[in-house]
């Protein structure tokens, strides 16, 4: 009997593909989409999805593209084109894509969840691509029209909340175009009247001007508003008449904080002849009541309104826009803790006939208050007994009301206690409890009850993803386990969420991309971060952004996982700025990887966009970085690239990296030909300049000329000398075996840097050894030392010894304990120790260690699936072979 199993393990060798089992480790997360039994059939394992919506036909595992808004890519070409003072595209190609885009999100598709906002990431493209076609077209090309316009100022009104401060420009401009240019209009004049006549054809106010105030108003620009409906009304005053339009304007002074201009506002209203009505005074206090600044709302919410003096006005509308308002406020009295204040408020609201919004609003006051759960149970009674219907009965929503108020306390055990009271009153929980329970059991770190509520939760219906906020906080805490993680259980999570295509969180999206990269899934980092990162905010991106760098940078990941992570980042990330990708470098050289560290370099390089590119400081940083791990081609490589590079101008700073460079790759010739660089430009050499150079002449076969000529060149320019720059001449000295130049220089040192203080020390006596190469020199700075400063000798000895077998050996600087001018701190030191520290060794064996690992664990679940599967051949033979004898066969 041929095994499938054998036939699948086999197929999987030739293809160099791993072998993977439900019980490994190891193994991707979509694998669990579909688990695969111990006898496997091609036929069932024929197709392999992605976790993110990535339909397979194939084993292999295939890259979802970006998931981009239709046009948008377009739009963002062009745009980057017209950054670089390139050719854009053509007009044509701009106004199609624009229209996509619009129409994709006026009218998405139907049957999925989709978010759409216009995100701050594509506003700068939508503003490149309106300015573009604002501007007249000679040749008579297509441009915007006036449906065109509505629609887009419909587009960028969608969502709720504040809108990003930059899709007020973008509204400005469409709106600016509409008035000068009148599309669909041109037949009237110029002229006031022809102004009318066209705004009162074409409905402007109502399609064109709200969306434009309200947009500015959620922007925070009130006082734009307030101006541009002054303007409308000079006009004809007809055309604003209803308050929609000036609840705008305090919406707007709400959100930018502009509260003198309220009171302001509200007389520039009566004058106008408009009175300020219950609409206007909701949405001021709304802001409010959103941001939970109780301090604001008691200070505007007792504002007098003007209602019943508009045409279209309704009592009953007013009155329960104004009771809304009143429990909005309330809940906030709630969980700020301001009884006293909202007492009266409350009082307003219970004058009249008691009804079930009003019932529960009590009961949460009193549970507020600090009633426990036996005596709101008694307030429940009454309430039963006053019931005049059915409809007044309590319910889950009076349960719910009381758990939201005890889990704004964080006061679990309350919050159990009223569910219990609910379940004894036979009051069956709804998807709002079990969401509720999941929430304030999380808070607390209980994750089985929290899977416990997650479990009946799945049995209510949920509308319109209401579950989805503590489905991600419930992902985040299980990615956050540091042991005893379930890796099927966090995929059946996802799964909740990806089936329905909502939306995680940007914490959710960073915890389960580093919990894929730690499990070595490129792929399904890839994946995820193409279907949600293109929609995020760019605060959102920041946060993913700074999660996956700070992965990067993690030294406890393995070099190669950290690399792999950096080219997910650069790829999926293109803002990443300079200074992150510095860092990155940095730790690739401090890490030991002189070849990743270049790439990282490169990558600035070869970035289309200016800013991306590195300066004179970043080429400093890399050839730094290069220095420690002393190598000449890669010193070589960016050495070509900076002069190649037009835009960079080279400077002392970036001298001294190129010397410090070139001396640790062992050319000090390479590094004083530098030398000559910064002595005739501009700037001139600094003392870190000198300290560099002198270090350089210590390896030079002809240093002792260059460093004679520079001392000479500094006691002829009067130049101050430091006890720093005494110490390097004398250590160049040394090195070439001058020790009569080496003991003048150094006990004449006070009066060469006219320092009284600057006398032989410890550090003194280990930089002169350290830079001697001859056997000869270095016996004759231990006699000296030992005749002249025997306490600094021993001290040297005892604190920093060196191997006195090794002829080559140096005394460790960094073990002298506190460091004194110039100790272990100093410019001398720190240029010293670059070019003298040992490179760090690469990490490559640990990573194939780690992959050997892994195959052999592989190779072991491999070999028990064939174990079990020849047992279990070998037994339906035994039964073929029972049967045969039964039969007499």
């Amino acid at each position: 009997m041929r095994s499938h199993l054998t036939r699948r393990v086999f197929r999987h060798i030739l293809q160099n593909e791993p072998l993977t089992h439900t019980q490994c480790s190891r193994r991707p997360i979509s694998s669990c989409l579909h688990r695969p039994r111990l006898v496997s059939n091609p036929r069932n394992n024929a197709s392999v999805r992605s976790i993110w919506f990535l339909p397979a036909k194939s084993k292999k595992q295939r890259i979802r593209p970006e998931d981009y808004d239709p046009g948008i890519e377009e739009l963002t070409e062009n745009e980057t084109r017209l950054r670089m003072n390139v050719r854009p595209l053509p007009r044509a190609d701009v106004l199609r894509a624009l229209r996509e885009f619009l129409d994709a999100k006026f009218h998405p598709a139907p049957n999925v969840e989709q978010d759409v906002r216009v995100v701050d990431t594509q506003v700068k493209p939508l503003i490149a691509a309106v300015r573009m076609l604002r501007a007249r077209d000679e040749a008579g090309g297509p441009e915007l029209e006036f449906k065109d316009v509505e629609k887009a100022l419909n587009v960028i009104n969608l969502g709720k909340g504040r809108k990003p401060k930059e899709l007020a420009e973008l509204a400005k401009l469409l709106y600016e175009y509409v008035k000068e240019r009148r599309p669909g209009g041109e037949e009237f004049s110029h002229d006031q009247t022809g102004l009318i006549q066209y705004y009162k054809q074409t409905d402007f106010p109502e399609k064109i001007l709200f969306p434009y105030v309200k947009l500015l108003g959620s922007t925070g620009q009130g006082l734009e508003v307030r101006e541009e409906l002054q303007q409308v009304i000079r006009l004809d005053r007809d055309l604003v008449t209803h308050p929609k339009y000036w609840t705008s304007v305090f919406y707007g002074l709400a959100e930018s904080g502009k509260e003198e201009e309220i009171r302001p506002t509200i007389e520039i209203m009566r004058t106008l002849g408009f009175p300020y009505h219950t609409r206007c005074h909701v949405a001021l206090i709304g802001v409010y009541t959103v941001r939970q600044d109780i301090e604001k709302v008691k200070l505007w919410y007792k504002l007098q309104t003007d209602d019943g003096q508009y045409a279209d006005d309704k009592s009953k509308s007013n009155a329960r826009m104004g009771r809304s308002l009143k429990v909005k406020v309330l809940r906030l009295c709630i969980s700020k803790q301001e009884f006293e204040w909202g007492q009266p408020i409350l009082n307003d609201i219970l004058n009249g006939n008691m009804d079930k919004i009003r019932w529960d609003l009590v009961l949460q006051w009193a549970a507020a208050m600090g009633k426990g759960v036996d005596e709101v149970e008694r307030m429940m009674n009454v309430m039963i007994r006053e019931a005049k219907d059915e409809n007044m009965l309590p319910d889950i929503e009076t349960i719910n009301c009381l758990i939201e108020g005890a889990n704004a306390k964080d006061d679990a055990y309350t919050a159990e206690r009223f569910l219990e009271m609910g379940r004894r009153r036979n009051i069956q929980p709804n998807a709002l409890t079990r969401i509720l329970q999941m929430d304030y059991r999380l808070k607390f770190g209980d994750l089985d009850g929290a899977r416990a509520a997650y479990k009946e939760l799945k049995a209510n219906e949920v509308e319109e993803n209401m579950d989805v906020p503590v489905i991600n906080k419930m992902i985040l805490a299980l990615c956050r386990q540091e042991e005893g993680r379930d890796i099927d259980e966090i995929w059946d999570y996802v799964l909740g969420i990806t089936e329905r295509k909502a939306s995680f969180t940007p914490e959710v999206i960073s915890a389960i991309a580093i919990l894929h990269l730690t499990r070595l899934e490129f792929a399904e980092v890839i994946d995820l971060l193409n279907v949600y990162a293109t929609h995020l905010q760019s605060s959102d991106r920041d946060l993913v952004r700074t999660a996956l760098l700070d992965f990067v940078l993690d030294d406890h990941n393995h070099i190669t996982l950290s690399w792999d992570a950096y080219m997910i980042l650069r790829e999926k990330f293109s803002e990443l700025d300079n200074a992150a990708r510095q860092r990155i470098m940095n730790s690739f050289f401090a890490r030991g990887r002189v070849d990743m560290a270049v790439h990282t370099f490169g990558h600035m390089r070869q970035a289309s966009l200016s800013e991306r590119r590195p300066t004179a400081a970043i080429y400093a940083a890399c050839f730094t970085g290069i220095a420690r791990c002393r190598n000449l081609p890669s010193i070589q490589v960016v050495h070509n690239m900076l002069k190649l590079d037009s835009e960079v101008e080279p400077n002392t700073q970036l001298y001294n990296a190129l010397m410090l460079g070139y001396m640790g790759a062992d050319d000090p010739d390479q590094s004083l030909e530098h030398w000559d660089d910064i002595t005739y430009s501009r700037e001139g050499p600094t003392y870190d300049s000198i300290c560099i150079a002198l270090l350089a002449c210590q390896r030079s076969l002809q240093g002792e000329k260059v460093a004679k000529e520079i001392w000479a060149r500094l006691k002829r320019l009067n130049v101050e000398i430091s006890k720093e720059v005494c110490l390097a001449y004398a250590a160049a000295m040394a090195a070439k075996g001058l020790m009569d130049e080496v003991f003048e220089t150094i006990e004449s040192m006070a009066a060469i840097t006219g320092r009284a203080d600057a006398e032989v020390d410890v550090f003194t006596i280990a930089a002169l050894h350290n830079a001697s190469h001859l056997i000869a020199a270095r016996a004759s700075i231990a006699e000296w030392a030992q005749s002249s400063y025997p306490a600094f000798w021993k001290t040297l000895n005892r604190k920093a010894p060196r191997n006195k077998r090794d002829p080559d050996a140096k005394f460790d600087v960094r073990k002298l304990g506190e460091p004194t001018d110039p100790g272990p701190e100093s410019t001398y030191w720190k240029w010293a120790a670059i070019a003298a520290e040992e490179i760090p060794e690469p990490e490559d064996e640990q990573f194939a260690e780690l992959q050997r690992q892994f195959l052999a664990e592989g190779e072991r679940e491999g070999e028990e699936e064939r174990r079990l599967e020849e047992e279990r051949e070998r037994e339906e033979e035994r039964e073929i072979e029972k049967r045969r004898e039964e039969k007499g066969l």
